[in-house]
């Protein structure tokens, strides 16, 4: 159903589009989701489109920087490859912090515009919704209750109907991430929140700078990287490949 793909985070602006175009058009599953900084620059894009032979497959990409005045910052912008074209989905990270969205509800009150408006599709009946990655920060854990997750702006009745809105109007929740994020005790908390209610969650990431060696010999490659739940719970991949530049796995 899905293919997740995590690059080392080394990886040159080259190599990104060369995987890249060579993962689009062997993809073997309807969908392919990239880690976060998929291509560096806005040409990568037209470069992926015009080398795509697999008009079959949908995926998500982020592009690092795009120079635009239509964005706000002009950073980690999205774009969907679906019937052998790359769509701009005009959307943005928002913030990536949980410093920089607590008690900002004006920020929570873009981002749920942001969900509701440019942050949906589907494939194959089923409904995306993309986080992109520490945008999760909307959610926030009680630690006094072992870790319980939350909206972050649960007492606002209004923001938090609308959030939930859009989850039960999801079946998958997608989180391309940049590098894997600390705190994993809190974060399974999120993933096991997002993924109840036999929604899907999966995430995918580049790896650490310098650890990516360490991390192979170690077994934690899988578990560092890609993340993939379904009603609270863990699923496990039924093929993945391991080469010097990337990690796939399938689910």
């Amino acid at each position: 159903m899905i293919q997740l793909v995590s690059y080392r985070s080394s990886l040159s602006r080259s190599k990104r589009v060369e995987c890249t175009i060579d993962i689009l058009n062997r993809a073997s599953e309807p969908f392919v989701m990239f880690s976060g900084h998929t291509l560096f620059e806005p040409e990568d894009i037209f470069s992926i489109e015009s080398k795509l032979t697999n008009k079959h497959v949908t995926a998500l990409l982020e592009v690092r920087h795009i120079k635009s005045s239509s964005f706000l910052n002009n950073a980690n912008c999205l774009f969907l490859v679906r019937n052998g074209k790359v769509h701009n989905m005009f959307s943005q990270q928002l913030f990536a912090t949980s410093g920089e969205i607590k008690n900002n509800t004006d920020l929570a009150e873009r981002l749920l515009l942001e969900l509701e408006q440019r942050r949906k599709f589907e494939i194959e009946g089923k409904k995306c919704l993309i986080f992109q990655c520490g945008e999760i920060n909307i959610l926030s854990n009680i630690q006094s209750d072992h870790n319980r997750v939350i909206f972050r702006f649960s007492e606002n009745l209004v923001l938090h109907k609308r959030f939930q809105n859009l989850l039960d109007d999801t079946d998958i929740i997608l989180n391309p991430i940049h590098t894997p994020m600390g705190n994993q005790g809190k974060m399974q908390k999120r993933r096991e929140f997002l993924s109840s209610d036999n929604r899907y969650y999966f995430s995918c990431s580049n790896t650490r700078p310098h650890n990516r060696q360490k991390q192979i010999k170690e077994g934690t490659l899988q578990h560092r990287l890609q993340y993939a739940y379904k009603n609270s719970l863990p699923i496990s991949s039924f093929k993945s490949e391991i080469t010097k530049d990337y990690h796939i796995q399938h689910f």
